[in-house]
């Protein structure tokens, strides 16, 4: 990178996985000198890092989050949190629930169907049998798209499922913890077709938010925000204010807001700082 662009922007990533660049080439080194502005981004707030944004991959088309009936178990919270940032940078968001050959998927049925109505593809797969595999080749085989879920839960084992050549490492749960083991170390981004791309990214325990404040979370719920309208004051947080109409629509059938995406909503709500 060119000092200029390291100077740019100290806040942020200066040039992420994704991003489109403009470059000046000088025999055999070259200079990026710009970079073209991201039509949307993955990013989390750095650890080491106060107030400072890790772009982990830039323009992205969807986002596939990969969760696992067992092994390590089912999550629901990580879905819902990368949800939110797929609403939030209008990517087309993408649910598959792995490992279907441990656990049959029947119960979890009632998340899928909540997903759906924002929404969201969901199906099944394994990618030890090969269940589900032609739905997932399809529904990445154009545009970027970038395979996101905790550690252990087969995102690799999908893309070696599909694409063999990638040989992409992966390891077996821990025997002491139940969960997966790091071994996607870094964002890899491979190319599957003429027109698609897809990113594995490192398994993330923890998800934290960059540029979210809690006034804005609602947005990024979209059954919660078509009730929001009903509230009868403008700055409802939907936690504990009277007439509230999110509250009131989870007590009816028609409409209404399943339990654990309301449940989510304040959990998030209440992780924001701000």
């Amino acid at each position: 990178m060119s000092g200029k662009l390291r100077l740019a922007r100290p806040d942020i990533s200066p040039v992420a996985v994704g991003d489109y660049v403009e470059f000046n080439m000088k025999e055999k080194s070259a200079a990026i000198e710009n970079v073209i502005e991201r039509k949307s981004c993955i990013a989390k707030p750095a650890v080491e890092k106060e107030g400072f944004k890790q772009v982990l991959i830039s323009n992205v088309d969807r986002l596939v989050i990969v969760t696992s009936v067992a092994q390590p178990r089912f999550n629901h919270g990580i879905v819902e949190r990368f949800l939110v940032i797929a609403f939030k940078e209008q990517i087309q968001p993408v649910v598959v629930l792995n490992k279907i050959d441990l656990k049959n998927p029947s119960k979890f049925s009632h998340y899928f169907e909540a997903w759906e109505e924002i929404s969201c593809q969901c199906f099944y797969t394994s990618a030890k049998t090969g269940k589900g595999m032609e739905r997932f080749e399809n529904v990445i085989s154009s545009g970027t798209s970038v395979i996101v879920g905790h550690s252990g839960v087969g995102k690799s084992s999908l893309l070696n499922r599909m694409l063999p050549d990638l040989n992409i490492k992966t390891k077996m749960i821990s025997s002491y913890s139940g969960r997966g083991v790091h071994t996607t170390s870094r964002v890899s981004l491979y190319k599957i077709s003429d027109n698609g791309w897809v990113a594995d990214t490192p398994g993330l325990k923890v998800l934290g938010f960059s540029d979210i404040d809690k006034s804005d979370l609602q947005f990024y719920f979209p059954d919660i925000q078509r009730h929001a309208q009903k509230c009868h004051f403008a700055d409802c947080r939907h936690i504990d204010e009277p007439s509230c109409g999110v509250k009131e629509a989870m007590g009816k059938v028609e409409n209404q807001i399943p339990e654990f995406r309301y449940d989510s909503y304040k959990r998030i709500y209440e992780s924001l700082k701000k």
